[in-house]
């Protein structure tokens, strides 16, 4: 069973309980507690959905957590500054939990920073207009999307996909036993870290910039910013694009 922790509370927050049964509060009268105000019962919910609009968005996760935390702060005041309690709100659709930046929270003034900790088993769904993404060991895959900054990320496990418009990726997986792990970026550098025993079929290619791999054994073709060809035999896959912008695949001991 999964719990969210709400560090702003009630007044930041809206509950939809109309698409699963199982998270209705529960009857007074049945002699059972209802949950306290903040506490959400999260039971069988797969996935964590981000929605921002301007700011940054940091999700890490946490082995055998079953809680949920989220603090939102104006946009670069820091972790440590006072906490926000409006513009942002918390639902549950089906099994995902849902947590988005109103537009007009960041309509008029800066924006708001979300600092997120989840469950690692949950898949992770990232996507913000301005500003940058931080993902640490969640180990479902996912997909994370900006328009305008950097996506990074350490000890990632799963099939993740990566679109930035104008930006710069740098990832970390730790294992990549999985289907693959695809970025595409219109203008901005590619750094993929992966373990040296990776096993794929790699593509990559950039029209202005090079591709390159440091301390992994890469078979294949590389010429021209394109590359082609497999680490170890090849069994899961990595495409990496880029319009303009070098692209580096790093092996970790």
């Amino acid at each position: 069973m999964f719990m969210v922790l709400l560090w702003s509370f009630s007044a930041c927050v809206a509950t939809d309980y109309s698409d699963s049964p199982s998270t209705d509060p529960v009857d007074p009268t049945d002699g059972e507690e209802e949950p306290p105000p903040g506490v959400l019962d999260l039971e069988d919910r797969t996935s964590l959905d981000v929605q921002g609009v301007q700011g940054s968005i940091t999700v890490r996760g946490v082995a055998g957590s079953e809680t949920i935390s989220i603090l939102a702060v104006r946009e670069g005041a820091g972790e440590l500054s006072e906490p926000i309690t409006s513009g942002y709100s918390v639902l549950v659709q089906g099994a995902r939990i849902v947590v988005t930046v109103t537009e007009g929270a960041t309509a008029k003034g800066d924006g708001i920073d979300l600092y997120i900790e989840a469950p690692a088993i949950l898949e992770c769904l990232v996507r913000t207009g301005q500003g940058s993404i931080q993902v640490d060991s969640m180990e479902a895959g996912g997909h994370l999307q900006v328009e305008t900054g950097t996506v990074s990320g350490t000890g990632l496990v799963g099939d993740f996909s990566v679109v930035v418009n104008q930006g710069e990726v740098v990832l970390a997986a730790s294992i990549l036993t999985w289907g693959g792990f695809n970025a595409s970026v219109e203008t901005g550098p590619i750094t993929l870290s992966l373990p040296s025993s990776t096993s794929a079929q790699v593509e990559a290619s950039t029209d202005k910039g090079s591709v390159a791999f440091v301390d992994l054994d890469f078979v294949g073709a590389n010429a021209g910013g394109q590359a082609s060809g497999l680490l170890g035999a090849g069994e899961g896959s990595v495409d990496l694009s880029s319009g303009a912008g070098d692209i580096t695949l790093i092996g970790l001991p």
